[in-house]
């Protein structure tokens, strides 16, 4: 039994959390020396500055192109997610503070994608299980209270958001849908 025990824990595939949204996400006036620490040995984050795997603390993500580091929710998502399952994280972080729906369904969604190609093969082969958590719907909420944008213009944006990361990943890989509410 115990031998069967070992092979099932060698063939579970490690976890990588794409974490993709606007400014909740990036965790913009969040306090890094809240955040829980998870373990550093089994969860890892992803600079795409550097293009290297680094143990997973606060401030997570990278100043590059259009995103921004902070400190998010992803910590305490990654700690509790490897207690849950004990299995290997890697983070991908891509967000930015203020964005859209609609900036994601387009030009965001494809800078992520195409850092996420560059990256090295160990964090998107066939021993990876993807995952997304996807932050987003303040900015939306402000436009559609202001009526410069529908609901119906939402939800499309947000499906082709998702769409655009599952032709990447999987039709079947699992999404995390992190609507925030605005209200005036």
């Amino acid at each position: 039994m115990r031998s069967f025990f070992i092979a099932l824990c060698v063939l579970q595939k490690t976890l990588r959390v794409d974490f993709w949204g606007q400014s909740n996400q990036v965790g913009a006036g969040g306090s890094s020396g809240q955040a829980p620490i998870p373990d550093g040995n089994h969860c890892k984050k992803y600079q795409i500055n550097t293009q290297t795997l680094v143990a997973h603390v606060e401030p997570s993500g990278s100043n590059f192109g259009s995103f921004q580091s902070g400190s998010g929710l992803q910590s305490a998502f990654v700690k509790k997610l490897y207690e849950l399952t004990n299995r290997d994280i890697i983070c991908f972080k891509t967000a930015m503070g203020g964005t859209s729906a609609s900036q994601w369904s387009t030009t965001l969604s494809t800078e992520s994608l195409d850092y996420l190609a560059a990256a090295p093969s160990n964090i998107k082969d066939a021993n990876i299980e993807p995952i997304l958590v996807y932050f987003q719907g303040e900015a939306d909420a402000v436009a559609i209270n202001q009526s410069s944008e529908t609901k119906a213009q939402y939800k499309s944006y947000v499906t082709t958001t998702i769409n655009k990361w599952r032709a990447v990943n999987g039709a079947t890989a699992k999404v995390f849908l992190i609507k925030v509410g605005y209200s005036t």
